[in-house]
């Protein structure tokens, strides 16, 4: 018997974790207008809420300047079907962490990004402490 998955969450709003100089070299090269990112593995990733400081420490431990990006899921949702640079968004079931993630296939706009958050350093881990991040 197969078990069956949980329902994808009702969100507002995901999250995208990156360095900030990167973030914004990427932007620049992007006319000011879209967020290409990390595409490795043809997709970027981006977090709900509560897999964000875990996110951190499995991936982006190293990074000094640390940003979380705050992304308007419905705003970023209307552009599938009325843009040609934000092709689709997957939710995809990672096991290992028993959880839906988000996967933007595309370019992000910039306007769907709602809040830049810096992650600040202390003793070389990043501190989540004063961070709120919603749903």
């Amino acid at each position: 018997m197969t078990d069956s998955l949980p329902p994808i969450p009702s969100l507002n709003f995901v999250y995208h974790l990156v360095s900030e100089s990167a973030y914004l070299k990427d932007v620049q090269e992007h006319n000011g207008q879209y967020f290409n990112g990390d595409k490795r593995d043809g997709f970027l990733h981006m977090s709900i809420a509560s897999e964000v400081e875990k996110s951190c420490k499995l991936y982006m431990h190293s990074v000094k300047d640390l940003i979380i990006l705050k992304i308007d899921i419905k705003s970023l949702e209307a552009r599938v079907s009325s843009s040609t640079v934000v092709e689709k968004i997957a939710y995809d079931w990672v096991p290992a962490r028993s959880n839906y993630f988000p996967h933007l296939y595309g370019l992000l706009p910039v306007e769907c990004i709602v809040d830049r958050i810096s992650v600040p350093v202390v003793q070389d881990e990043h501190s989540f402490d004063g961070i709120h991040l919603d749903n």
